[in-house]
């Protein structure tokens, strides 16, 4: 099948299997240079279609191009197309319907035989998984997402932790290392709109080593229309390799039932330290696990987050819609749980929202009379 570019498609061809541990694949966009995209492992790969279509369909909802893929492509995931994109559309409802043209379908099925792995982050929710779920045998550490490729001394640490946490708890480790995030740059927001879909491309990549991989998941209730989540993660499974969202609990439940492991102490949980410290303490993330470690009273405290936090500090700062909705799912629980200390901790979030929506409305009002009188200008010269 001869394969072209137009101007409403995106085109991926030159799949290929470079060396036994590294992949690539060609990613053409119209009136864009050519992007070639790669995924090394410690361990085999194989190269299949199944991967790059997961990394290029959001891109193409978003911008509206159909995609044809020079492979052919699961025939479960195949069946499942229209299901997820449908499930993506959910709460992303600006995004539209695509089609997908292939040189064909495989018809393989899944052999028997391989392991469970789960995503290492390093983070709770990393944690929580590989500690609580006894069918995990490997761990799987990325280095190109969180950590950029270019911060060699971060990615070193990392994979310090994670070497450890897997030595301590009888798992492999296998690390990757992609520049697959660049596809979403100018295209998508990795949080909100991509990160789980980079996750299943990797996950089919792996498909020689396991047959089964975990992402870990989060329970706080707005994540449910997002680009990770458990039904869209389903749906990106193939008859190889199937994908299961994993922990759904509360964050500050999950603290809870891993309080007393010693390597708990290297959760990594912050973005900002760089590689001197594994958390900050200071940035809105590392505030938000110290709320959460004091309020399931945690006896380990994670490197960096060993000092108690004065909820004072959130009536002092602009909480954000989406902030807000995580911080009164960890104030709820807090409170469900009892934890003496936390009874002002409702106000005084409710205090920075406050703060937040008059902050907006006074930036807001000079903007638009701004807005206004440019508009009104503009009438004026028109009719002179």
């Amino acid at each position: 099948m001869n394969i072209e570019v137009t101007n409403d498609s995106i085109k991926i061809s030159e799949i290929s299997q470079v060396a036994e541990n590294r992949i690539e694949a060609l990613f053409e966009f119209p009136n864009q240079e050519p992007q070639r995209i790669f995924i090394e492992s410690s361990k085999q790969l194989q190269s299949n279609a199944d991967t790059w279509l997961l990394l290029a369909l959001p891109i193409g909802m978003k911008l509206g191009l159909s995609i044809v893929i020079d492979g052919e492509i699961d025939s479960l995931l195949s069946d499942n197309l229209k299901n997820l994109e449908r499930e993506y559309l959910r709460g992303n409802r600006h995004f539209k319907m695509i089609e997908v043209l292939t040189t064909g379908t495989s018809t393989n099925s899944k052999i028997a035989g391989k392991q469970t792995a789960s995503f290492f982050s390093g983070g709770l929710d990393s944690f929580y998984t590989a500690s609580t779920e006894p069918t995990v045998q490997s761990l799987i550490c990325v280095w190109g997402f969180d950590i950029p490729l270019q911060n060699i001394a971060s990615w070193n640490q990392l994979n310090e932790v994670a070497v450890n946490f897997a030595q301590r708890h009888g798992h492999e480790l296998t690390t990757i290392k992609t520049n697959l995030k660049t596809l979403s740059h100018g295209r998508l927001l990795w949080g909100r709109h991509y990160f789980g879909w980079a996750l299943s491309g990797v996950a089919q990549s792996l498909r020689p080593n396991f047959d089964v991989v975990l992402i870990p998941g989060d329970g706080e209730a707005y994540f449910a229309d997002w680009g990770s989540n458990g039904n869209l993660n389903a749906l990106c499974s193939t008859s190889k390799v199937t994908l299961r969202e994993h922990g759904t609990a509360s964050r500050v439940s999950k603290i809870v039932a891993i309080d007393q492991l010693d390597s708990l102490r290297e959760m990594r949980v912050c973005l900002k330290a760089g590689f001197k410290f594994l958390n900050c303490g200071e940035c809105k993330k590392c505030r938000r696990t110290r709320l959460e470690l004091d309020g399931s009273q945690s006896s380990t405290r994670p490197s960096g987050l060993e000092e108690r936090i004065d909820t004072r500090i959130f009536a002092r700062e602009r909480i954000s819609k989406t902030e807000y909705s995580i911080l009164k799912e960890d104030q709820l629980e807090i409170a469900r749980i009892g934890t003496p200390g936390f009874s002002s901790l409702a106000r005084h979030l409710r205090q920075g929202r406050a703060r937040y929506v008059i902050f907006q409305i006074i930036n807001f009002i000079p903007e638009k009379i701004s807005h206004l009188r440019q508009s009104a200008k503009q009438g004026f010269r028109q009719k002179n």
